[in-house]
Parts: C-alpha cells; sequence; structure tokens
C-alpha cells in the first residue's frame, strides 16, 4: 500500500470515527443518517485535511519535517482530496432532498441564509480545485493567479466551514462531551494550512 494510500485510509477511519461518536453517541442523531449525513461530513474534512497537508508539502519538506519522499505523493493525494470533496458535494445535493437536510436551508420557513452562502462559497471553491488540478498537470504555461489559488482555496474552505457553523459554535449544545463541532474543526484545518505555507 503506497504513503498516499495509508494517510487517505487513516484519516477517513479517524474522522469518520470522530463524527459517528459525536453525532450519534453524543448528540443522538439518528444512526440510519450515517451513510449519507455522517459520512458526509467525514468526507469533507478529510478531503480538506488532504488539501491542507498537500499545499504544505513543500513548506514542511524545506523545514525538514517532512522528507521528499511525499513530494512524489502529491498528485495521488490531490486527486484523492478531489473526489473526497466531490462526493461531498454529491452527498450535500442528496441529503437536501430529505426532511432532515432541508433543516440546514430553512428555518421557521425562512431561509437560512448562512446556509446558501455556505453552498456558493464550497461551490466556488471546488470549481477552482477542479481548474487548478487540470493545471497542475499540464506542461503549459501557467497564469500567475494558479501560483495563489492554494491560498485562495484554503482561504474559501474557511469561509465556508465558518458560514456555515459559526452561529453553533458558541453554543452548549455544539460541545456536548467536549468534542468540537466539525464545522468548527474543518475551520482550524483550513487555517493550519494557511499557516503552514507561510512557514516557507
Amino acid at each position: 500500500m503506497t504513503r498516499a494510500r495509508t494517510l487517505l485510509y487513516g484519516l477517513l477511519a479517524l474522522t469518520m470515527a470522530y463524527v459517528s461518536v459525536q453525532q450519534h453517541v453524543i448528540s443522538n442523531v439518528p444512526w440510519n443518517l450515517l451513510p449519507l449525513y455522517t459520512l458526509n461530513k467525514a468526507l469533507a474534512w478529510t478531503g480538506l485535511l488532504l488539501l491542507a497537508f498537500i499545499f504544505s508539502l513543500r513548506a514542511l519538506s524545506i523545514r525538514g519535517w517532512l522528507t521528499e519522499v511525499w513530494m512524489q505523493e502529491r498528485r495521488a493525494l490531490g486527486k484523492s482530496a478531489f473526489n473526497l470533496l466531490g462526493l461531498h458535494a454529491l452527498f450535500t445535493l442528496l441529503l437536501f432532498r430529505t426532511e432532515y437536510g432541508m433543516a440546514f436551508l430553512w428555518k421557521e420557513g425562512n431561509i437560512r441564509v448562512e446556509g446558501i452562502v455556505s453552498i456558493v462559497l464550497g461551490s466556488l471553491a471546488l470549481g477552482l480545485l477542479a481548474w487548478y488540478s487540470k493545471a497542475a498537470g499540464s506542461t503549459a504555461g501557467r497564469p500567475v493567479l494558479f501560483q495563489r489559488l492554494p491560498h485562495l482555496l484554503l482561504l474559501l474552505a474557511l469561509m465556508h466551514t465558518t458560514s456555515w457553523g459559526l452561529g453553533s459554535w458558541f453554543t452548549s449544545a455544539a460541545w456536548e462531551g467536549a468534542l468540537p463541532p466539525v464545522s468548527l474543526m474543518g475551520a482550524l484545518t483550513a487555517l493550519a494550512g494557511l499557516w503552514m505555507r507561510r512557514l516557507r
């Protein structure tokens, strides 16, 4: 098994375990939502973890915190991150077709602006990631924006997770069992990626 695949499966197992405990064991979310709701959160967080890691590889390598071998796994990790985040988008659309998922868009008959903003930011980030992935594999000249795109993608991820979860981060219900909300963990992941890129 390659390093990239080991890292992917390890992170997915850890995020799935965290989300399952937080949502189903502590918050009593029905277990029948595990295949769509819970897995969706784990896919998103794992994809973001991989993305933050990929965008920080060069800085970590320069610092001597990682060996150059990981640079060879960059493309495989990038493909995995894109696939996971693409599945997250698909699962979210499917979730919105359920009564449970619609609660994220509507509240007491009114549309939730934070939900719409989060969806727009996430869609924009996924589209830019698709373009970045295509440009990264091309030998043609890359636009100046390409060099700044990792920062922009991590910033959009930070805004996406923050707009979705900020309103609940400071409520006691969100911290049941002393486990931080998954959206907060995602925001911290994006922040960590931005910070590590500045280490170069």
